[in-house]
């Protein structure tokens, strides 16, 4: 019986030291890359969906802008359904 106790824990420490692995594992690899590439690691917005939500409501989906053309689709429907 002694056995099947140290087996459940033994399973226990590796059930929960498995997910805060992998959460410090992603942690770790967020945060190397700010550190390699300063504030702007993930990129910056260059006011795209800003500019688009910003125009008059002339059709649906709204006419593209320049950055946000015809083959973004499927965000110009979202933020004309949205609007």
């Amino acid at each position: 019986m002694e056995w099947l106790l140290l087996r459940i824990r033994a399973w226990g420490a590796s059930a929960f030291a498995v997910p805060l692995g992998l959460f410090g594992a992603s942690l770790l690899l967020h945060a190397l890359t700010f550190l390699f590439h300063g504030p702007y690691a993930l990129g910056y917005d260059t006011g795209f969906y800003r500019r688009y939500l910003i125009q008059p409501f002339i059709s649906f989906p709204n006419a593209p802008v320049p950055g946000l053309g015809g083959d973004a689709l499927v965000p110009r429907v979202l933020l004309d359904t949205l609007r």
